[in-house]
């Protein structure tokens, strides 16, 4: 295409044209949190931000930290020892990276202050019926409406992603 061919095609409005470019004042290197609630599409995000993160290593020699940890004795022995010595080292603001864990927001707040929090929220229906669609799948069940129903009318089930987030809430009531 011709610019003003392409000029024509960006004024037709038959798409948004957003440039991209390259900053000249990269992005300062920060360690994110990501609060992980099963069935919201948290693995194929943290999965591409490691990835990416690797790249930046290998390309730019970047510092990197991160890791997944599920279970607390995996929190507290792997990421928090080695998060807390970069910390008390003064070396944890030359790195980039990513802790994903499913321990919830209460959890996590007590062993490591961070300012930079993701998590990834789903409609609610559409993750309980791929919560329930996983849990048939790994009883080799097949999924019917009736018992759809059940798991969806069981008190356990109600208001799962606000649980996922805030684990360990002393038996505060989320009804």
């Amino acid at each position: 295409m011709t610019s003003t061919a392409l000029d024509e095609y960006r004024n037709s409005g038959e798409f948004n044209f957003t440039p991209s470019y390259k900053s000249s004042n990269p992005i300062q290197p920060k360690i994110f949190l990501f609060l992980h609630i099963a069935k919201c599409g948290g693995m194929d995000f943290s999965t591409g931000i490691i990835q990416s993160l690797k790249i930046s290593r290998e390309l730019y020699g970047h510092k990197i930290f991160g890791g997944r940890a599920d279970h607390e004795d995996e929190f507290q022995h792997g990421i928090y020892m080695h998060f807390n010595t970069l910390d008390r080292s003064n070396q944890l603001s030359q790195y980039r990276g990513l802790i994903s864990t499913m321990l919830g927001y209460n959890y996590v707040k007590k062993l490591i202050s961070s300012q930079h929090i993701i998590t990834i929220l789903r409609n609610p229906l559409n993750r309980l019926l791929s919560w329930y669609s996983y849990q048939c799948m790994r009883s080799n069940q097949k999924p019917n409406l009736n018992d759809f129903q059940v798991f969806y009318k069981d008190k356990a089930n109600i208001n799962m992603m606000q649980k996922a987030v805030n684990k360990n809430l002393s038996g505060a009531s989320l009804e």
